[in-house]
């Protein structure tokens, strides 16, 4: 039961990572934060001013626990519970700072020469409906390359969890072990 417990939390969170992220990005896409200014003003601003960005925070969350996810399957099950909890603690306190540089180095390169997406799109759909397809798949990309940046910061935080594990074990074992006879 110990071992699963880590394995089990850090499923939970990508699940939490996975809906939060497409809650906010259907909403953003969609404009749905209108409808919640109707029913609640004042929480209806505060989603619309917080959407994009708790987007990006699920997106890097999804990421870092993906990459957090796959590092501990190379790691034998011994150390895998403690080790993957510590790492989701790590990527907990550094996603403040992995969210924006993440989104940021996703924001490269996306739509250099993307009109002809949207004008393809809109010809296809029809005017309204392939705005709304275009700017889905402009979020979309968006939020995949975000969490791609986010897995590989996952992946070196499990890393320095691991460095760091292994260094206090070392740390606490004695400097030559006697030999056997002795």
């Amino acid at each position: 039961m110990r071992i699963r417990s880590a394995s089990w939390m850090a499923g939970r969170l990508t699940a939490l990572a996975v809906l939060v992220g497409l809650l906010s990005l259907l909403s953003y896409v969609s404009g749905a934060h209108i409808a919640l200014r109707y029913l609640d003003p004042p929480l209806g601003a505060w989603w619309q001013s917080n959407e994009f960005w708790i987007m990006e925070g699920a997106a890097s969350a999804l990421g870092m626990l993906i990459g957090i996810r796959i590092g501990a399957r190379l790691v034998e099950p011994a150390l895998r519970n403690r080790i993957q909890g510590g790492s989701v603690i790590a990527a907990a306190i550094a996603l403040a700072w992995v969210a924006p540089a993440c989104a940021a180095l996703a924001r490269i390169g996306w739509n250099a020469r993307g009109q002809w997406v949207e004008s393809g799109i809109v010809g296809l759909a029809g005017y309204s409906s392939g705005l709304f397809i275009d700017k889905l798949l402009i979020a979309g990309v968006y939020f995949l390359k975000t969490a791609g940046f986010a897995f590989f910061a996952g992946l070196v935080l499990f890393g320095l969890v691991l460095a760091a594990s292994f260094a206090s074990v070392r740390a606490g074992e004695p400097a030559q072990k006697p030999a056997a006879g002795a």
